[in-house]
């Protein structure tokens, strides 16, 4: 898939293609292929900092990613960071890089609607960023992320902005319903 505002990409697996007029555009309903990750100033419990994730827009995104692909490159074997189309994603086994003794399943639940028992995101990492004179968090979003695509030009499938998905995903979830509902 292809972020059309900054022809960045991203590597997903296709779940299906819908197409609601003859003429029509295709869309696709696609997973990222490697964990999205997300960034923020770590922030002691007793700071009275809002703890924020770093958007892509965000203007200390570069030095932030550059120094999180510097460390992943030096410390987790075959694995590698991507910036991707509207976040930054983990290429590589990521499970398989810690001690057991390190419970990658605890994480920190952000999210008010997020149950008990299911974490928003993992903190994978803290690393300083020099440049900035803040430590950050890395953390593996832990959410299945479905986007969905608008076939463009060439072999690429264009990400919908926010008011197309809206005006979309609708429409998406009636067509998987009546195509699941004819089994």
């Amino acid at each position: 898939l292809r972020e059309p505002r900054t022809g960045r990409t991203l590597d997903c697996y296709p779940g299906c293609f819908v197409k609601f007029e003859k003429e029509g555009p295709w869309y696709v309903v696609a997973t990222p292929c490697d964990a999205p990750v997300a960034f923020a100033p770590s922030v002691e419990d007793d700071d009275d900092e809002a703890w924020i994730i770093v958007q892509d827009d965000d203007p200390r995104m570069d030095a932030v990613f550059e120094t999180a692909a510097t460390a992943v490159a030096e410390e987790l074997d075959d694995c590698s960071m991507v910036r991707s189309a509207l976040f930054p994603t983990l290429r590589g086994d990521l499970d398989d890089q810690f001690d057991d003794d390190i419970d990658m399943e605890s994480g920190l639940d952000l999210d008010d609607e997020a149950g008990d028992d299911e974490a928003v995101l993992s903190l994978i990492a803290t690393f300083d960023v020099p440049e900035l004179g803040h430590s950050f968090d890395m953390m593996r979003v832990e959410q299945v992320y479905q986007l969905i695509a608008r076939k463009g030009s060439g072999d690429f499938y264009e990400i919908l902005d926010e008011a197309e998905s809206a005006r979309v995903r609708p429409r998406v979830a009636a067509a998987l319903d009546e195509v699941q509902g004819d089994d």
